[in-house]
C-alpha cells in the first residue's frame, strides 16, 4: 500500500471537477482520506515549486496556484502513485493520453492550468504530504 499527495489546482475547483477527479481516482481503486480546501499563500509555492522558482514560467505559475482555492488530497492505495500519475495524464494536456484528467479538462492553449498536482515519487510524496502539513494551519485559516 501507498500513500500520495493530490492537489486539485484552481483551474479544477473553478470547473468544479472535484467529483469528476475523485470518482476517476475511486474508480481505480483508491482510496482518499484527508481532503481540504485552502488557499495557497506565496510561501508554500515557492517551497513547492522550488525546482522551478528560476525559470521564466515562475511568475505566471505562482499568480496561477495564488487565484483561487485548491483541493488538497491523501490518496493511498495498492500502487497509488503510478496509478494517479497514470490517471492524471501528462503534465502538458497537449500530450496527455486519450481520457486522462488533464487530456480531458487542461487547458490546452495554457499548458500551466494543467487540472492537477500528484506527487511523482514515494520520497516525494511523503515530502510533499509533509510540506502541506506543516502549512496547513496557515493555509486553512479565514481571511
Amino acid at each position: 500500500m501507498e500513500t500520495t499527495f493530490v492537489m486539485i489546482k484552481p483551474d479544477g475547483v473553478k470547473q468544479k471537477l472535484f467529483k469528476n477527479i475523485m470518482e476517476m481516482l475511486l474508480d481505480n481503486n483508491l482510496s482518499i482520506t484527508d481532503v481540504n480546501i485552502v488557499n495557497l499563500n506565496e510561501d508554500f509555492i515557492k517551497e513547492h515549486y522550488a525546482h522551478l522558482v528560476d525559470k521564466s514560467f515562475f511568475p505566471h505559475l505562482k499568480e496561477f496556484m495564488m487565484s483561487g482555492k485548491v483541493i488538497s488530497m491523501t490518496v493511498f492505495g495498492e500502487d497509488a502513485i503510478n496509478k494517479v500519475r497514470k490517471v492524471m495524464g501528462a503534465t502538458n494536456p497537449n500530450k496527455a493520453e486519450k481520457g486522462t484528467i488533464r487530456y480531458l479538462y487542461g487547458n490546452k492553449e495554457d499548458t500551466t492550468c494543467n487540472v492537477m498536482h500528484a506527487s511523482d515519487s514515494k520520497e516525494n510524496a511523503l515530502i510533499e504530504l509533509n510540506r502541506f502539513n506543516k502549512y496547513r494551519k496557515v493555509l486553512t485559516k479565514r481571511k
